[in-house]
């Protein structure tokens, strides 16, 4: 297989894939001749390259003898990150650790509160990965890394000044609500991006790559029922993984019932059916497993199942049979831990995969509106009483000499 990258004038990382025989080279050299007569724009010969996969040294020289472009090495990067279909190394993705050393190797050099290392973590840093964190499950090493730096940035101000911390970076990486600051982990931020994909895998929209996983991965079975087992490629295995996550948030609205799978989808409250309803007892009843929730429903809407199905099972003794709307299609829905549908954002995604603490009274009284970042971070400290025993000694020096200035 060629890979040919070709950068014009008027787009960059533009790639043509071809085969390695002089029949399908000769074709694209015509209509890259023909663009460049009827739009006068030239291939930029310079800054294009030639990349092979399995081919020998023979075809190589007669593709480049027609093309003649210079041969790059793969992996390739396009768009910043690599096109690798094996695992993701920490040699792959050792830049994100070098751009974040190289930030605070510059900032070092000022004069920063914790206040103000704070903001530069929340506004830089945590943006740094994000790119990456939307493509990639990121390796633990690199994100263990990233967030090492930010935590020896937040409490010594360096790389290598190592200074214990305060508080506990879980604690940390707590909402401001919930008595953290507000620094979101990598790992959930990462799982959060990660569910764009399952949720564009769920809608069936309009992309060539979803297009592509349906054709070639899920090949007509329910998202939910893949089984995680057998030869598969490391990011398709890592989007799997995804599921036991977001299951529980993905649900559907029965309108036709015509979309919704019974027993792997959400769409009731003992959702999935599947979980307790054997395969046997299903195939049994005369169902499949592609059943949907239409073929459960009769014209009265009563269900089709066998009523000895309610005492094997009595859970369905209390489930009522949705009125079916032939004229509305069923509609994926997220819900979140308070059960509340919400539109599916990665925000949403987010503050559901993520770890949770108990809410704190005191929290608008630290970080409010008009607040003073700095002397909001040293109560914050206060409030956790985490300052040095002989700064809690002069504080409580200056609220003697307080007293005694009363009048």
């Amino acid at each position: 297989m060629g890979l040919l990258e070709l950068d014009r004038y008027i787009a960059d990382d533009l790639f043509l894939f071809i085969n390695p025989d002089m029949v399908s080279v000769k074709v694209m050299r015509d209509t890259l001749e023909l663009f460049t007569r009827m739009s006068g724009l030239t291939p930029n010969l310079a800054k294009s390259t030639t990349f092979f996969c399995n081919v020998s040294q023979v075809v190589k020289q007669e593709i480049r003898s027609l093309l003649p472009f210079q041969e790059g090495e793969l992996p390739v990067k396009y768009l910043g990150v690599p096109l690798i279909s094996t695992k993701l190394m920490y040699k792959d993705c050792k830049i994100l650790v070098d751009r974040v050393d190289k930030k605070i190797d510059h900032w070092m050099n000022k004069t920063l509160s914790f206040a103000g290392r704070l903001q530069l973590i929340k506004s830089v840093i945590s943006a740094m990965h994000i790119y990456w964190a939307s493509v990639f499950m990121l390796p633990a090493r690199i994100i263990g890394d990233i967030e090492k730096r930010m935590r020896n940035f937040l409490w010594s101000g360096g790389l290598n000044k190592v200074s214990h911390p305060k508080v506990a970076w879980k604690n940390v990486c707590l909402p401001k609500t919930e008595g953290g600051l507000g620094v979101r982990r990598i790992q959930d931020m990462n799982k959060a991006l990660l569910a764009n994909h399952v949720w564009s895998i769920l809608l069936k929209r309009e992309s060539l790559w979803v297009k592509w996983v349906h054709s070639y991965r899920i090949k007509g079975k329910n998202f939910w029922d893949i089984p995680l087992r057998g030869s598969m490629t490391w990011g398709w295995r890592k989007i799997l993984n995804l599921r036991a996550s977001i299951r529980q948030f993905t649900w559907y609205e029965i309108g036709n019932g015509q979309s919704t799978n019974a027993w792997h989808d959400n769409w009731c409250n003992h959702s999935p059916l599947g979980a307790f309803i054997t395969p046997r007892r299903i195939h049994g009843a005369g169902f499949n497993m592609s059943s949907r929730v239409a073929d459960l429903v009769s014209h009265r809407s009563e269900w089709t199942w066998p009523s000895s199905w309610l005492q094997l099972y009595p859970g369905l003794m209390s489930l009522v049979p949705p009125i079916l709307n032939q004229n509305a299609p069923d509609k994926l829905i997220w819900k979140d831990r308070d059960a509340k549908h919400r539109e599916f954002s990665t925000y949403e995604a987010w503050d559901n995969v993520r770890s949770r603490g108990e809410e704190v009274l005191w929290a608008e009284l630290v970080w409010f509106s008009q607040c003073i970042p700095r002397h909001s971070f040293h109560m914050w400290l206060v409030i956790k009483n985490k300052l040095k025993v002989i700064e809690q000694m002069a504080l409580a020096t200056l609220g003697d000499i307080g007293d005694l200035l009363k009048p």
